[in-house]
């Protein structure tokens, strides 16, 4: 999981969004925003619609599903095809949402 010591290590991915993208599973940075959206109303809202469209589900689809656990593994499935345009939205995405309340995010879920 995430923890305060591993912000340097996101930095130093997020100039580089290829890189950055591929190691966000690794780190278990969606399943972070998991926790995040799930106290963040906000986020969850988001990350269900945003994620779930980069995903390849349509709106009914992503209503399905309805969980961002749910989308998680499709998201991933992209990535193992090297779709490096979801890898580029979902690290653009995740980085901002990171820091969309970064006081809170930090001192609460981080």
């Amino acid at each position: 999981l995430i923890g305060i010591d591993s912000i340097p290590i996101i930095e130093k991915f997020s100039g580089k969004s290829e890189d950055f993208a591929k190691v966000t599973f690794k780190m278990g940075f969606l399943d972070k925003m998991v926790k995040i959206s799930e106290k963040h109303v906000f986020c969850k809202k988001f990350l269900i619609g945003y994620l779930g469209t980069l995903a390849g589900l349509d709106d009914d689809m992503t209503l399905a599903v309805a969980h961002l656990s749910n989308i998680i593994p499709l998201l991933e499935e992209q990535f193992q095809r090297n779709n490096f345009e979801v890898q580029r939205n979902v690290m653009f995405t995740l980085s901002n949402i990171c820091y969309v309340e970064d006081e809170l995010i930090v001192n609460n879920v981080l």
